[in-house]
């Protein structure tokens, strides 16, 4: 398995395709870096749809520039969709906040379970070379 250190993350795509983005230790997310990682999402990538896993299990600052940057539609990445796996209230809160008040233009979900998580990306899965249409909920 291929992985990748930025500054702020290690970033590797798991057995099932599913890009994982383990957040640093006391990691400053800026605007500058939170383009480094886009950038080496795109090296293990390419232009391939992805499904993101980001551990956010850590302590960790998220600049305003850059969660506005990463909850926009002009990020060079392909995402369906991006479930924060989160552990203590902050990591929580912070990752609630970010989905309520940021809105991001893809599905983004918090989870404290890995499983549950993967499993909620996965319901979003699509062959590679397929274009992604948004289904309506089944009632």
């Amino acid at each position: 398995m291929n992985t990748i250190k930025t500054s702020i993350s290690e970033i590797y795509v798991d057995e099932d395709g599913i890009l994982h983005i383990k957040i640093i230790e006391s990691a400053n997310v800026t605007l500058e870096n939170i383009k480094e990682n886009y950038n080496a999402c795109k090296v293990l990538l390419g232009n391939d749809k992805v499904l993101i896993l980001i551990d956010s299990r850590v302590k960790y600052k998220f600049s305003k520039e850059a969660q506005i940057y990463a909850a926009s539609n002009n990020i060079p990445l392909n995402r369906i969709a991006t479930a924060f796996l989160v552990d203590s209230f902050i990591s929580r809160l912070t990752a609630i906040l970010y989905i309520w008040f940021k809105k991001p233009v893809i599905p983004t979900k918090s989870f404290t379970s890995k499983e549950k998580a993967t499993k909620w990306l996965k319901s979003f899965y699509i062959m590679p070379g397929t274009p992604y249409i948004k289904h309506k909920k089944r009632k």
